[in-house]
């Protein structure tokens, strides 16, 4: 059977591994002997023998006898060739060699063959056994390790057959290396390099197999190069290098082994790999004729490297390598022959694609395909390409130069490629550039220019008869890469060789442009090219225009500016096409670029150019322009036309004056008459805007429209008569080309109602682009003509509509005034509603209401907007008014109104008023800039055939289905309005006004006029998840089960559902019913991924909503996921799905924000604030100027239509915030201190950025919680002021959590009568509340239906926000349990008849434990013998143990029931709460039971000292316990989890890696790094998955907590738990060792002596402490002003510092005496005591307290005997010890007695005559055992110390002073470093019975950071040299500078000591999370000030730097508690390590 890997090594024998080059992974040839003898069934294996062992001393008899004498004769040779190799003797070495004797060096090469020998014999006896061919590998090793090559091939190739057969293949015939100089066995040679690889369909092969064949293969490669590197290479043997070379490429070698080796360790691959190309690399190339083969091996060679990990080779260091190997090549491989040449180009490029194929499969590849090297190495293969006419490979190089493949190219593109340019020779240069040398390497240009006439090439040689591929497309598009890279070079600096290259480039880019424009003349072709072709081509004439413009310059000659021109010709000849407006466009564009670039307005002729010349281009442009004109007059394209012909003609003028100035007069082509003849015609046609404005005007609008739109409004005019459709797309055209397009204003039509009608249609039809500033500059200007167009006398109704649009535009583009003042257009706007008289709007007035309430929303949104001084009062009182508004439609009867008709007299005098008033002359000078007026031209009379369509088709439409239409499409926006103005109400906390605005709307969407039902669901779902926010949670399921049952009945969209679902789900989960929120979230979750995930969005603004919807479903779903987790008491959990929440928000935020950005582009009109802008300085919600800041959407808005329309920015605001604070929340209740101030701190800079005060007041509030836990009472003051003064006066429920806050800062202030006064407001708060929510209207609220939870009958009381009602009422009844009364009785019932919630019948059960205790205490007082309980010393055990049961008193039975009451209530609160509820109430409930079960045991109940033990322990750094699960999720490296898939409820826990058993057996022959590596990688995963497991299954139930947690512990180890409890009156001492029961005394801190005034109290002590530390830091800081040769200053500071040393040591004794007294013995060293000296003293003991109790107790005394643990910690006291100390015994002895029963008149004791007696006993007894007691050898303390002891030096206690002690956070973590310590001495085979809990450490592995802040310059000089010194055993590390992060994660990860000299704890140079989530940590010395210093957090656990390292799993850390001087350090230091050498 297999032995287990190697573990690490010791300290106590520290290895170096070997470097050396080539040596190969071996172990130990004696491990192999015994292996092989084990598995043969051999009883006798002997070991290793000195010498050979090749002749047997007598005959071998049996099979059995040669297989052992084999294996002998293996093991002896490999332990002499190890010999050896330690011996530093090398074959090839010459000094080794002469210091060697001939003797030796026969040994070395007798071993080698006596080793072969028997390798044969194992093998003919054994066949097939893999341990032979393991042990011949390691002998082959050895050898190549002693460059004994030639012998290690033998060995080899005897095991090459023998591998086949193993890895599945055929056997194969023996290889011989007898003679390489025979060419018949050459073939034989090479052989051994490779293997065959196994079938596909064969099973995977052991990876003790792979790795053994991986080995071999390496081996091979490495003998085998260095028995071709020989001094001169005769003619065979350049024969096998070239068969060598080729086998390497053809056969199975190791390349082609690597990928079916990835079970191997990624350490093991790369190890054999680069030994392999170190080999390979060695082969010279001496002699001609070698190169290409030495050049195949070495690229050979790289590849290698390319199959290692990342880490392994640098990107330039490979590529350097490879054009290194390639230059040299080149060099030696130089030929006259072309043909030759070439094919060894090809031969590069071939290998050098190969390279490029295996770097794009590497991780990294983007690394490697980047870079400078990498383009040296691009522009070798671009010269290599060039020289082998490789057109394929040229493409393939270029392509990555451009831009590097994300993938490579696949076969099929490859072929294609290939057969498309099969024909293609690549031209030499027509200026005669010379071909680049073999051996030189292009520049850049050159490689341009090569491109640019590789492309020339490619588009000469188009065949047309076989095709076009894709490849030549491809080619194409590279090639407009190229020029647009000869354009760059044009542009940039000018240098030396600038002007030469420009040239160069031109030259090539005319050729380029002529073969292009040929192939777009269709004649060149009998089939056509493709469109694709065309348009590529197209475009890159497109770009080799552009790259020509820019290279012209002022000595640029005519023919470049010819060149030019005629290309721009060809070009729009050839774009031009009639039907198509934008190739047409494009066409015209490019001749308006020939334009500008002849500049003909000017007459100046060009630069470098001729007047004649200039004026014949003048003349040419002319033409080109009037030629394409003609080509459009003929298509009809007459409005297209006019624009060519008039330039042309223009044009056309310039040329003929130039001619006339020329000298030489240019001809000219006599048709200019014709020309201005053209463009006159085309001059009367319109064009395509002008026909379509003139089809409007044409058209004729009849009577009945007019009517119509006085009927039924404007907007519903166009949707409901058909015959108006069409127009209604004429002006839809007309508005997006003027305004989007053209950017024309809109013309004023004379005809009001139409042209209202039109004006109002074009403002709607741009309602989707209105994000847009460009057309909200248009939308203004119509809507400036509209509301001039509407008199307000007679179209009043329709007036108000517009002036509303007016209020929406000025909110959306931010900018309160548009030309209309808010408050004037607010008056007119109810003016206008409220007139009596309604003109032409008689059938509109239905209307009215509805813009009303429009109205006020609006005026609520501008006044959060503007911040508006009283934002809250104004817009709760708009809020309101809409709500009677439409209380009041809801139930009136607006049908009545809408049926009113018009008479058509009334129709006709309201046409002919048309006259403008004196206020719609006003508005329009104030909304539209001064232009002339102009008068629209009568349209023509034409036949009426529009008014018979609307005869005909109008009855179809009844009347009232027209009022439907209309008001449906006109409720749409209020119903959005509403939505955010629900927010808006909600933000400024008028929870009340929320609701009924809800309820409302509800009621709106269900009136038979509106039947939204889709929106009614929706404010369905708003309205249950605000009832549950307030706590009404009856009320919330019966609107989330009517709305379930109406999606049955009635369709909704699937988002709705979606989130009906995950809302029911999150609110069922708050009562409780989490098995049916379940249920709900899978219902919702499948119903997600039925939704597409690609919406079919065209607009920008559209796409971005849709995804913001998205993220915001999946948010909602973590969140969902989150509360559902904590619910089930996992907050780990629940964490990940809320920070997944929050992520997704910020998301979302983030695509805001970048819409915002696009939308303030170009746009100089301020942008309003961003709400999501939570960076300083933007706490304005309207700034006055743009804030340019480099963040995405921190200084513009998120603005557009849409967004406000539909609420969305709100929506993720408030998301984004409730999450944020769920967040913080969840942190709070951890413990997480540092995490929830940000969270808390980001959810307060969002409010006060998007101007929500009752969103910053809940923040607040929050915040205060988190002060008051810190015991921050002054900021907590501060806050509570702050968070009073932003709720402006409304009463909601933050006003009740605020003075439930308040009344806790009093309590703490020992105010309780201010405190109670607070609660009562608090409560009386809340019942205003309730009585306002009972006061909504009854019709708008439907009888609720029972919740769908187990509620109970009798608990019927549901106020608003019952966690805060309960929790107001348990600190009003806590204040009150000394005054029992009315008050108090009501308020309890108030508590019992909340609803069954489990976090309030949590915090009910600890109030009722809590005053259970109470009562206890009163019964002691109550009690004349148990009144002094609570002051005596109590201990468990019980103390005292007797042959008969105790009797109790009446009373003490009473007191014993009610502890077991208070006991189960505090035992049912501390499970309910250990996992997810508060620090300090998991504290307080296991303190409570520890405290309880100390009572009970005093009183008689069953010994509970591990059970008490346990408590404690559960109340130390219960943070701590609770953090380790988050961290480890991060110990190792997870998949990457996609924020976009829904959390899974059913998922497991996800693991830390494989959790796979280990395989059995181990990997013999890899290296020690390799098992190392591979054993700790398990070892770490198995630890952490074990320690997951643990923490998740940890239970709190009295069975779990009575189990003992130290039984494991070595011997020598004591457990002391040290606990105070909150009211810092009992003190806990817990001592606990291995195999023993705990012992415990409960010390009381006051009242125990009766001389009080000189008990020092726990508050004195750490306020004296805390003194000293201050001036110990002030000393240490004042020491740099003591100048060395001031002596009195000196002296004077050393005063101070005795002085402070001396006032530490009295404290610390004063703690030591006042606080433990007599029973600091429970501290004592761990020692054995005689038992018959035990016995004498118990003896003793007894006869003193019967002499003490007298005659009336003595007979009940005698059957009572001390327990032995109590005895044994009192004989350890000193009898030296102060009479106050004895005066503790002798009392705590007495209290045993009486609470036992025995009858004690303590005021007649003579204590002092006791105490005498005591003193003797213990004199006598030291005496007695004088040399006779037995110290504990290495015995080491472990303190446990609570929040409030952490910072007191219990080490320097005398007790403890220069004994091994040390502080672990709790007796868990303990375990769990000995868990792990017992897991790796498990995987390096030592056995755990002898464990004494050290754990030693491999020195060699040691990291340190000297003075890393470069100003301890003594301490560095003191420590330098020696640390120097040390990295002769391994140490390493840095000194006098800063480590980067990664260098300290990596030294604390990667060593296994870490000492670090520096200021603090190293937390500048790494942060706390990563320290946190490393996998392992090293055993860390910080030495630095204050680096073990814990700070204080109040309330809740400390936090520091230790912890951190606890977290990582650091074995041992020494730190300082406090600041010292950094010579105190030093020699502190110094002590240590000279100790410790």
């Amino acid at each position: 059977m297999a032995t287990s890997a190697k573990a690490r090594r010791p300290i106590s024998a520290p290895e170096k591994r070997s470097t050396s080059k080539g040596k190969a992974a071996i172990d130990s040839a004696g491990k192999i002997t015994h292996e092989l003898a084990v598995t043969h069934s051999i009883s006798k294996a002997q070991g290793p023998r000195k010498g050979t062992a090749t002749e047997p001393s007598r005959t071998l008899e049996s099979t059995q006898e040669k297989r052992t004498f084999a294996m002998r004769a293996v093991n002896s040779a490999s332990q002499g060739l190890t010999t050896v190799i330690k011996s530093g003797w090398k074959a090839l070495s010459p000094e080794n060699s002469v210091k060697r004797s001939a003797k030796a060096v026969h040994e070395a090469f007798g071993m080698a063959t006596s080793a072969r020998v028997a390798l044969e014999d194992l093998r003919s006896i054994s066949p097939g056994d893999m341990d032979v061919e393991r042990a011949g590998v390691s002998v082959a090793g050895k050898l190549l390790s002693l460059d004994m090559y030639s012998h290690a091939l033998d060995v080899l190739s005897d095991m090459h057959g023998r591998l086949a057969v193993l890895a599945g293949s055929d056997p194969v015939l023996p290889i011989s290396r007898r003679n390489f100089k025979t060419p018949s066995l050459l073939g034989d040679v090479t052989a051994v390099i490779s293997l065959p690889l196994p079938s596909s369909s064969s099973t995977p092969m052991d990876t003790t197999l792979l790795l053994l064949i991986l080995t071999y293969l390496s081996h091979v490669l490495i003998a085998l190069s260095h028995c071709l590197d020989s001094a001169s290479l005769k003619h065979s043997q350049l024969e096998l290098l070239a068969l060598f070379s080729r086998r390497l490429y053809d056969s199975p070698s190791l390349l082609r082994w690597i990928p079916l080796c990835t079970q191997l360790l990624a350490k093991q691959r790369d190890a054999l790999l680069t030994r392999a190309y170190t080999a390979l690399t060695s082969i010279p190339s001496k002699q001609l004729g070698s190169a290409e083969s030495v050049f195949r091996i070495r690229i050979y060679a790289l590849m290698c490297l390319l199959r290692t990990s990342s880490s392994t080779i640098g990107p330039m260091t490979f590529w350097d390598q490879v054009v290194k190997s390639a230059s040299s090549f080149a060099k030696s491989a130089s030929s006259k022959d072309k043909q030759e040449e070439r094919r060894l180009c090809l031969v590069v490029t071939s290998l050098f694609s190969e390279l490029l194929s295996l770097v794009e499969e590497r991780e990294n590849k983007d690394e490697f395909l980047h870079g400078i090297a990498f383009i040296s190495f691009c522009d070798a293969w671009i010269s290599f390409s060039k020289s082998a006419d490789d057109v394929f490979a040229l493409s393939k190089v270029i392509a990555l130069v451009q831009s590097p493949p994300s993938a490579p190219l696949s076969d099929c593109d490859e072929e294609k490629l290939l057969r498309a340019v099969a024909k293609l020779s690549l031209e030499d240069d027509s200026q005669g550039e010379k071909r680049g040398d073999f051996s030189g390497h292009p520049s850049q240009k050159d490689g341009l220019c090569a491109s640019l006439a590789r492309a020339t090439t490619l588009l000469s040689n188009l065949d047309r008869n076989d095709g076009v591929g894709e490849g030549v497309l491809n080619g194409i598009q590279e090639t407009t890469g190229h020029v647009r890279e000869a354009r760059a070079l044009a542009s940039s600096e000018p240098r030396e060789d600038y002007s030469q290259a420009v040239i160069r480039t031109r030259r090539a880019l005319d050729k380029l442009k002529r073969v292009a424009i040929k192939v777009l003349d269709p004649t060149e072709y009998t089939q056509p090219l493709g469109d694709t072709i065309i348009k590529a081509v197209k475009e890159l004439l497109l770009d080799i225009a552009t790259t020509m413009e820019v290279m012209l310059s002022a000595g640029s000659a005519p023919d470049d500016y010819a060149s030019l021109l005629d290309l721009f010709f060809v070009m729009a000849r050839t774009t031009l096409a009639p039907n198509n407006p934008v190739l047409t466009d494009a066409a015209y564009n490019l001749l308006s670029r020939a334009a500008r670039l002849l500049r003909p307005h000017t007459i100046d002729p060009l630069p470098s150019v001729s007047r004649e010349t200039f004026a014949n281009f003048v003349r040419c442009l002319s033409g080109a322009f009037h030629a394409l004109g003609g080509t459009l007059y003929q298509a009809g394209k007459y409005g297209t036309a006019i624009r060519f012909l008039r330039h042309g003609c223009y044009v056309g003028s310039v040329a003929l004056r130039l001619r006339e100035s020329c000298d030489a007069v240019t001809p000219g082509d006599g048709q200019e008459p014709q020309k201005v003849g053209i463009a006159g015609a085309c001059c009367s046609r319109l064009g395509a805007y002008d026909a379509f404005t003139e089809s409007l005007s044409s058209y004729v609008f009849p009577h009945a429209v007019v009517e119509l739109v006085r009927t039924i409004g404007p907007a519903g005019a166009f949707e409901v008569a058909p015959s108006l459709k069409r127009a209604a797309i004429i002006i839809d055209r007309i508005t997006y080309m003027a305004a989007c397009e053209l950017l024309r204003l809109p013309t004023q039509e004379d005809r009001r109602c139409v042209v209202g009608a039109i004006l109002e249609r074009q403002v709607e039809s741009l309602a989707g682009s209105l994000w847009k500033p460009d057309v909200q500059s248009v939308v203004a200007e119509l809507l400036s003509d509209c509301v001039m167009t509407y008199d307000s006398g007679k179209r009043p109704i329709r007036r108000a509509g517009v002036m509303l649009r007016v209020m929406e535009l000025a909110y959306c583009s931010g900018v309160v005034d548009t030309g209309l003042r808010l408050a004037e257009s607010t008056e007119e706007v109810k003016a206008l509603l409220s007139s009596e008289g309604v003109g032409l709007d008689s059938s509109l007035t239905h209307l009215r209401a509805l813009h009303s309430a429009e109205m006020h929303l609006w005026l609520a949104l501008h006044a959060h907007r503007e911040v508006h001084p009283q934002q809250s009062t104004v817009i709760i009182q708009h809020a309101r008014e809409t709500c009677r508004i439409l209380r009041t439609w809801i139930h009136g009867k607006p049908t009545e109104t809408a049926e009113v008709k018009q008479s058509p007299h009334q129709v006709s005098v309201a046409r002919k008023a048309r006259g403008k008033t004196a206020s719609a002359r006003a508005v329009a000078a104030t909304t539209r800039r001064p232009k002339t007026s102009k008068l629209i031209p009568a349209t023509p009379k034409r036949t009426r055939k529009s008014d018979v369509l609307l005869k005909a088709k109008s009855p179809a439409v009844s009347k009232a289905e027209v009022d439907v239409m209309l008001t449906r499409k006109s409720t749409r926006r209020l119903i959005s309005l509403i939505n955010m103005v629900t927010h808006l109400v909600g933000f400024v906390g008028h929870v009340i006004l929320k609701l009924e605005l809800l309820q409302v709307a509800r009621q709106f969407c269900k009136h038979p006029l509106i039947d939204q039902h889709e929106d009614f669901v929706q404010l369905s779902i708003q309205l249950a998840h605000e009832y549950v926010k307030f706590g009404k949670l009856r009320e919330a399921g019966g609107v989330y089960k009517r709305s379930l049952n109406s999606t049955q009945i009635q369709t909704v969209s699937t988002e709705t559902r979606i989130l009906l679902h995950l809302r029911h789900a999150e609110s069922l989960t708050k009562i409780g019913d989490v098995n049916q929120g379940i249920a709900l979230y899978t219902e919702a979750l499948q119903l997600s991924e039925s939704l597409p995930t690609d919406g079919k969005e065209t607009s920008t603004a559209d796409r971005v909503y849709s995804h913001v919807n998205r993220l915001r479903r999946t948010a909602l779903a973590s969140s969902v996921f989150a509360e559902i987790k904590l619910s089930q008491d996992d907050p780990t959990s629940s964490l990940t799905g809320f920070l997944q929440a929050i992520r997704l928000w910020n998301r979302a935020v983030n695509m805001l924000c970048h819409l915002s950005s696009r939308e303030g582009s170009g746009n100089g009109t301020p942008a309003p604030s961003n709400p999501f802008d939570v960076s300083p300085g933007s706490g304005k919600a309207s700034p006055t100027k743009d804030e340019n800041n480099s963040f995405p959407g921190s200084s513009s808005v998120l603005h557009s239509a849409r967004t406000f329309t539909n609420g969305v920015e709100w929506q993720i605001a408030e998301g984004l915030l409730e999450t944020t604070l769920s967040l913080a929340r969840v942190y709070f209740r951890r413990g997480s201190v540092r995490e929830a101030e940000y969270f808390m701190r980001e959810a307060e800079q969002l409010a006060s950025a998007i101007n929500a005060p009752a969103l910053l007041c809940r923040v607040l509030t929050m915040k205060v919680e988190l002060e008051l836990q810190l015991r921050q009472l002054d900021a907590a003051l501060i806050t509570l002021r702050t968070a009073t003064a932003s709720l402006d006066e409304i009463t909601n429920l933050d006003v009740a959590e605020l003075h439930k806050l308040c009344g806790e800062r009093n309590e703490l202030m020992l105010q309780d009568k201010d405190a109670q006064l607070q609660y009562a407001e608090a409560l009386k708060k809340l019942e205003e509340l309730d009585g306002l929510f009972s006061g909504l209207d009854a019709h708008t609220r439907r009888s609720s239906v029972t919740f769908s939870s187990p509620h109970n009958p009798a608990r019927s009381l549901e106020p608003p926000a019952p966690a805060l009602f309960s929790a107001v009422l348990r600190q009003h009844i806590w204040l009150l349990r000394n005054d029992i009364g009315d008050e108090y009785e009501s308020l309890l019932q108030k508590l019992s008849h909340l609803a069954p919630l489990t976090d309030i019948q949590s915090e009910e059960r600890s109030l009722l434990a809590k005053l259970t205790l109470h009562d206890v205490y009163d019964h002691f007082q109550e009690d004349m013998f148990l009144s002094s309980i609570r002051e005596s010393v109590l201990s468990l055990p019980m103390g005292i143990s007797g042959d008969k049961s105790l009797f109790m008193s009446t009373s003490a039975q009473v007191i014993m029931r009610t502890l077991t009451d208070a006991e189960k209530l505090f035992h049912s609160d501390l499970t309910s709460i250990a996992h997810r509820g508060s620090v300090p109430r998991v504290r307080e409930a296991a303190s409570s039971l520890a405290l309880i079960r100390s009572f009970q045991s005093s009183l008689g109940g069953n010994d509970s000292s591990l059970l008490v033990a346990n408590l404690l322990d559960t109340c130390a750094n219960v943070t701590l316990r609770r953090e380790i699960l988050e961290v480890i999720s991060y110990k190792t490296p997870s998949k990457t989890r996609d924020d976009f898939r829904w959390p899974l409820l059913t998922a497991g826990v996800e693991r830390l890696g494989d959790s796979k058993a280990r395989r059995k057996g181990t990997i013999l022959f890899n290296s020690d790094d390799d098992t190392d590596e591979q054993s700790e990688d398990r070892l770490l995963t198995g630890y952490w998955e074990s320690i997951r497991t643990k923490y998740q299954q940890l239970s709190f139930n009295l069975t779990s907590l009575a189990q003992s947690k130290v039984a494991n512990l070595p011997a020598n180890w004591t457990i002391v738990h040290i606990y105070v409890t909150e009211d810092q009156s009992t003190m806990f001492a817990c001592r606990q060792r291995a195999n023993q029961l705990p012992l415990v005394f409960s010390l009381p801190l006051k009242g125990r002596r009766e001389a009080e005034d000189e008990h020092l109290t726990f508050e004195d002590a750490i306020s004296e402490l805390r003194e000293i530390i201050r001036l110990s830091n002030e000393s240490t800081k004042s020491a740099i002003n003591v100048k060395g040769k001031d002596q009195s200053a000196r002296a004077t500071w050393w005063a101070d510092r005795m002085a402070l040393d001396k006032r530490l040591k009295e404290l610390l004794e004063s703690i030591e005496f006042c606080w433990f007294g007599a029973f600091k013995t429970i501290l004592s060293e761990q020692v054995s005591v005689p038992e018959d000296a035990m016995s004498v003293f118990r003896g003793r003991i007894d006869r003193i307290f019967q002499q003490t109790i007298g005659a009336q107790g003595k007979k009940q005394s005698t059957r009572m005997h001390l327990d032995n643990s109590l005895l044994e910690c009192f004989s350890r006291l000193s009898p030296k010890c102060r009479d106050e100390e004895l005066e503790d015994l002798v009392y705590f002895i007495l209290d045993l007695y009486q609470f036992h029963g025995v009858q004690v008149a303590i005021a007649e004791v003579d204590v002092d005559h006791v105490v005498i007696d005591f003193r003797m006993a213990l004199e006598e007894h030291a005496a007695r055992t004088r040399d006779r007691i037995i110290s504990q050898e290495d015995e080491h303390v472990f303190l446990v110390l609570n929040k409030s002891l952490q910072e007191i030096p219990w080490e320097s206690l005398p007790v403890l002073r220069g004994r091994s002690v040390s502080r672990i956070p709790n007796v868990d973590f303990l375990v769990d470093r000995l868990e792990f310590a017992q897991r790796r001495r498990r995987l390096g085979n030592q056995t755990s019975e002898q464990y004494n809990g050290r754990t030693r450490l491999d020195a060699s592995s040691t990291y340190y950071v000297l003075n890393p802040s470069g100003d301890l310059d003594s301490t560095e000089r003191r420590f330098s040299p020696w640390l120097r010194s040390m990295q002769e055993v391994g140490w390493d590390g840095i000194i006098g500078r800063a480590p980067s992060e990664q260098e300290f994660s990596h030294a604390l990860e990667k060593n296994e000591l870490l000492i670090y000299f520096g200021h603090g704890g190293g937390e500048q140079y790494i942060r706390s999370h990563k320290i946190r989530h490393l996998p392992q940590c090293a055993a860390t010395m910080l030495w630095g000030c204050s680096s073990g210093l814990l700070r204080d957090m109040g309330e809740f656990d400390r936090i520091g730097t230790p912890y951190n390292y606890t977290l990582a799993g650091c074995p041992t850390l020494i730190a300082n508690l406090w600041d010292v001087t950094d010579r105190d350090i030093d020699k502190l230091t110094q002590a240590v390590f000279d100790k410790m050498h």
